[in-house]
């Protein structure tokens, strides 16, 4: 039987790394089934094309997957299409991310932001979950960021509401969501928030992710960095795509020594 791996956000960038650097890495057993996940079915198809010559016994297929969709459909339609093929998901890689390009922040920017970057995800994992959960050795991967930084969060006991061990989702979203009516309100710098919607969407998710963990002790859950790439979204980065994809590869195929619920950079535990 296959191991099954999907990755989200696959079709360009560190997404495509990771696709070719699981295929690159892995041994020839178990064979690998790839799902290559892509919101644009025309670019997931090209990226696909680009994979051609580089299996090694492996397989790519397309999966369509629009993290973005708020309706939650298109994470459905994919956990059918899995659940039909293959009964199970061994690896879920959750890379799919956005990001704006100026330094303007706002609600509006905020709330675009952590559709895809916390909301969006956060239901994408919760759809795929069941799946990952039959699996004999089951992995969640999470692609964050070191500017989810815990310490991107100056006041301490604002910190605290997404760092305590005994975190619930439900305090989590609470949280957030006074995030953003304090965005709203204009009082978030009085109120000890910091002036990032992207490096808040990736904290609230790495909180997201270690609670899952302590939720669910039989499933390897973890969060990285892939370091500063060069990508769309960061076009003066200093690593390549395929050196940013080491991290999640990492986690994805290596023997972890039962590690699970931590932040990870340059393929090794880092304080959060």
């Amino acid at each position: 039987m296959s191991k099954v791996i999907v990755v989200t956000g696959a079709n360009k960038s560190i997404g495509l790394a990771i696709v070719r650097q699981l295929l690159l890495k892995a041994p020839p057993n178990p064979r690998l089934k790839i799902y290559l996940c892509s919101r644009d079915s025309s670019r997931g198809q090209a990226a696909l094309e680009s994979l051609k010559g580089q299996e090694k016994g492996h397989e790519v297929v397309l999966g369509e997957l629009d993290v973005g969709d708020e309706s939650g459909e298109s994470a459905r339609r994919l956990k059918e299409r899995l659940e039909k093929e293959d009964g199970k998901i061994d690896v879920l890689v959750s890379n799919a991310g956005v990001a704006t390009s100026g330094p303007d922040f706002n609600r509006e920017i905020l709330d675009w932001t952590f559709a895809v970057n916390y909301h969006g995800t956060k239901k994408v994992i919760q759809t795929l979950l069941p799946l990952v959960e039959k699996a004999p050795e089951p992995r969640l991967v999470t692609v964050t960021s070191m500017a989810g930084f815990s310490g991107l969060i100056k006041d301490e006991k604002v910190r605290e509401r997404f760092t305590k061990e005994d975190l619930t989702e439900e305090e989590l979203e609470t949280a957030i969501q006074e995030f953003k009516d304090a965005v709203s309100k204009g009082t978030w710098e009085k109120e000890g928030w910091p002036s990032s919607a992207y490096g808040m969407s990736k904290l609230s998710l790495n909180a997201y992710c270690f609670l899952l963990a302590r939720k669910y002790p039989k499933i390897s859950i973890n969060t990285c960095c892939p370091g500063w790439v060069k990508t769309d979204m960061a076009p003066k980065g200093t690593k390549t795509p395929d050196q940013g994809a080491q991290t999640p590869v990492k986690l994805a195929l290596d023997d972890l020594g039962g590690v699970t619920g931590k932040w990870w950079q340059d393929e090794r535990v880092k304080p959060w």
